[in-house]
């Protein structure tokens, strides 16, 4: 059995949020299906993305991206937090002469960078500028944390949104060994419940809920559950263990034979 802890699903309220968004964007934006993005992601070159992502969201204003260590910002009142925006107040109308003038900093954990794939990453980044957007719209929707992750969806990363579309594992460990340890102990324990997390602000099944009303067609339904090395280090402890009762039975047999064979063998040694 499994626990996730998430939200619970809010289809009125994502329905209500894209149609605000709707009557501010007009049409969803092509999706980014670029290999450049992902030969940047590659790369390491996160300044490199970060400008991919601002230019495909048609902002016009100066970028820096700064690569921080954990606890790096005393000021940030989410000291987990992926990924941030430093933004002047009040922000300038978007794409004005002031907007075009003003410098935004985006921040992003190393931590998080080491840990997270290309979707994951991608993700966080475009959360980042959909931020900026919203607020260089003034919009009304600019303080709510979901409507950022539909504004990102929105303007051409729904698709990258849905493939990462997963849960995480809270507290798993990191190392392959460390795993194996982990699920040995699960089994002799008999627990097996587990809890997960998603990044964003939106469920996994919340997010291909929204795509699927921006037109994505797929039935697609994230399952909290095992993933990659964790569910390899589950099926090696769940084998091993299922079979433990016969590789009893074959050492006894061993033992036996050896006794016996010792046994019979004391027994001509003394005739």
């Amino acid at each position: 059995m499994t626990a996730a802890e998430v939200k619970p699903f809010r289809d009125k309220m994502i329905r209500s949020h894209l149609e605000v968004l709707r009557a501010s964007m007009s049409q969803v934006t092509t999706q980014i299906q670029s290999p450049l993005l992902r030969q940047l992601y590659e790369a390491q070159d996160y300044t490199g993305v970060v400008k991919f992502v601002r230019d495909s969201m048609k902002l016009k204003l100066r970028l820096r991206v700064g690569l921080v260590n954990r606890g790096d910002d005393p000021s940030l009142p989410k000291k987990d937090a992926p990924a941030w925006v430093s933004l002047p107040v009040p922000m300038p109308p978007l794409n004005s002469r002031e907007f075009e003038k003003t410098t935004a900093t985006i921040f992003i954990r190393k931590s998080f960078l080491d840990c997270s794939g290309y979707e994951s990453v991608i993700q966080a980044i475009a959360h980042e500028m959909a931020h900026i957007v919203l607020e260089g719209l003034r919009h009304p929707l600019r303080s709510e944390e979901p409507a950022v992750d539909l504004t990102a969806m929105w303007l051409g990363y729904r698709d990258i949104y849905v493939v990462g579309a997963d849960y995480v594992e809270v507290g798993a460990p990191s190392r392959f060994s460390e795993k194996l340890i982990a699920e040995f102990r699960r089994y002799r324990s008999g627990d097996q419940i587990r809890n997960y997390t998603s990044l964003g602000y939106l469920s996994p099944e919340e997010v291909c809920f929204a795509a699927r009303q921006m037109g994505w067609r797929s039935g697609y339904i994230p399952r909290p559950e095992p993933r990659g090395s964790t569910r390899l280090a589950v099926e090696i402890v769940n084998r091993t263990m299922r079979a433990a009762p016969l590789f009893a039975i074959v050492l006894l047999a061993i033992v036996c034979w050896l006794f016996a064979s010792v046994a019979e063998g004391v027994a001509y040694f003394f005739k």
